[in-house]
């Protein structure tokens, strides 16, 4: 979603310096990021950018670097052979300014409306949760599939999603999560179990927050949570106990 990249301290580098890393998470990085390596690509052609890459990965194999390392690789590589075609100023533009800068490569892709339109054919009937063709989906795909679903769905329609999808066994915990909160505004039973193994095993707060959040919304839902809170609060970051003590207020 560009419109995020316009927030005013949404940078590439920003400063993490005391700052809870749950609260400065976005998508800025990887979606800003992304357009930039897309613009290098452009400008310095596929062939070449591949070698830099490879090159790069070689390089810092094993290790994580820094804002003014990754910038100093560069003026050691692409900017030194192709400074006729990169521009060093738009670069630090990209990484140390806000929002996006004039001029950047939009991606087009139909990904998205062809899930959309396998979505709706199935919501109205006119085909079944086994005809959806998600063999070539990526985790994008899969969570703009779910993410887009009506807030009701039929017990019987979403019995026939997850039998034929198996989405409550999914084993990417981003997809699950998506899932489970489907499961938790429409009261699927199926799913609790997987639930509540998921809140038990998985402590990052990004992920968990959400679905504390769905649960806190009805009494049968809070005491769920709370049940399951009080067994695994004790493998949660501080900062995740804080922030879930604030949605469930345990034993108050």
């Amino acid at each position: 979603d560009l419109d995020e990249l316009e927030a005013p301290d949404e940078r590439l580098a920003i400063e993490l310096n005391g700052r809870d890393p749950d609260d400065v998470f976005s998508q800025v990085p990887y979606e800003k990021g992304a357009l930039l390596l897309i613009e290098l690509e452009r400008n310095v052609g596929r062939e070449n950018f591949d070698q830099f890459l490879r090159g790069y990965f070689d390089h810092f194999a094993f290790q994580s670097i820094s804002t003014d390392e990754f910038i100093a690789y560069l003026d050691e590589t692409l900017l030194k052979e192709y400074g006729d075609k990169l521009d060093r100023e738009r670069i630090l533009e990209w990484i140390h300014q806000p929002g996006i800068p004039e001029g950047v490569p939009v991606p087009e892709s139909n990904a998205f409306a062809v899930v959309d339109a396998q979505r709706e054919s199935w919501l109205s009937g006119e085909t079944s949760a086994n005809d959806i063709v998600t063999t070539e989906w990526t985790t994008q795909e899969w969570l703009h599939f779910i993410n887009n679903l009506p807030e009701k769905i039929s017990a019987e329609k979403i019995l026939g999603l997850d039998e034929d999808l198996g989405l409550t066994a999914t084993g990417n915990n981003e997809i699950a999560r998506s899932w489970l909160r489907v499961a938790i505004r429409n009261n699927y039973q199926p799913a609790f179990a997987r639930l509540e193994n998921y809140l038990a095993s998985i402590g990052r707060t990004r992920l968990i927050e959400p679905l504390y959040k769905e649960l806190a919304k009805t009494d049968e839902g809070m005491q769920f949570a709370q049940r399951v809170y009080e067994q695994a609060r004790d493998g949660y970051h501080p900062i995740t106990q804080k922030k879930i003590d604030l949605i469930l207020n345990p034993l108050e």
